[in-house]
């Protein structure tokens, strides 16, 4: 909870806004407002006002309040099995003892005699299969290997790589002559190459690599388009650096775009705004 209350924070700050003008906005009292930005969420009322406060304050800082709101039922729920650890933490050493007696009689078991039979004969039965599979196997592991059929239609070799649209394609003829290779970029070329010579497709270097620098406190969302898919969300601190390598096009939100520096494939965009601006921005990928 407390990443989700920096993420508030940093957002109200980036527009400029006091904890006073906001609670004038919202009509929020401070000191909820200061539990909320503390990540104290177990101090306001209950979940119904919790929701409103949220879709509120999101609605006047600039931030998606479904986004807010989604990030804080996940919090919530990775914070319930660790609520629950701890109770167990704290009750554990009186309830000790009582819980071991129940374990020793648990594992207690009469078995009748007619039982012990039937099972000496379950592992009589599964001793059996293990020997004949064995066996089997070091018959197979021992008995030498077919020679492939040779084949005189020629061998396609490589295949284009969908994602970065280049394409290298290599027919092998029978005899270890080489034919055609097919380049997306310079076309074909013709002559005798070693088979084990085919280049792989390479990406380039910078294609789809995003990177970002804080040099103030800065909100960032990452999304994926369409479906925006939570990427990345959260709250850059001056001299912090993320990079990613992406494949599909995203949206990019910046909560103090005077306060970060973004590069993509290798061109530096600079700052995508101005100290306290909030902005939006899709990068594609090709």
């Amino acid at each position: 909870m407390k990443e989700l209350g920096a993420m508030l924070k940093a957002a109200r700050e980036a527009k400029g806004l006091s904890l006073a003008d906001l609670q004038m906005a919202t009509k929020i009292r401070a000191r909820q407002l200061e539990a909320m930005e503390a990540g104290d969420f177990h101090k306001l009322p209950g979940e119904v006002y919790i929701r409103g406060f949220l879709i509120n304050y999101a609605q006047h800082v600039g931030l998606d309040e479904d986004q807010v709101l989604a990030k804080y039922y996940a919090l919530k729920k990775q914070a319930a099995p660790e609520e629950a650890d701890d109770a167990a933490a704290e009750t554990g050493t009186e309830d000790a003892p009582s819980f071991r007696s129940t374990a020793r009689r648990k594992n207690l078991v009469w078995t009748a005699p007619g039982q012990k039979k039937a099972n000496l004969l379950v592992m009589a039965s599964v001793g059996v299969v293990l020997v004949v599979g064995v066996a089997v196997g070091q018959y197979f592991a021992r008995k030498p290997a077919p020679v492939p059929a040779t084949d005189h239609r020629p061998v396609a070799v490589g295949e284009a790589n969908a994602a970065a649209g280049t394409a290298a394609e290599a027919v092998v003829e029978p005899g270890g002559e080489r034919g055609r290779t097919g380049q997306a970029a310079g076309g074909e070329r013709n002559g005798e190459v070693p088979a084990a010579a085919a280049p792989a497709a390479v990406l380039p270097a910078d294609e789809g690599r995003l990177v970002v620098e804080a040099s103030e406190v800065v909100w960032l969302g990452l999304y994926q388009l369409p479906s925006r898919t939570i990427i990345f969300e959260g709250t850059l601190q001056p001299g912090e650096r993320r990079e990613w390598q992406l494949t599909t096009d995203v949206s990019l939100r910046i909560g103090n775009a005077g306060g970060l520096r973004v590069v993509y494939e290798g061109q530096d965009l600079g700052k995508l705004g101005s100290s306290g601006q909030v902005i939006s921005k899709v990068l594609t990928v090709d």
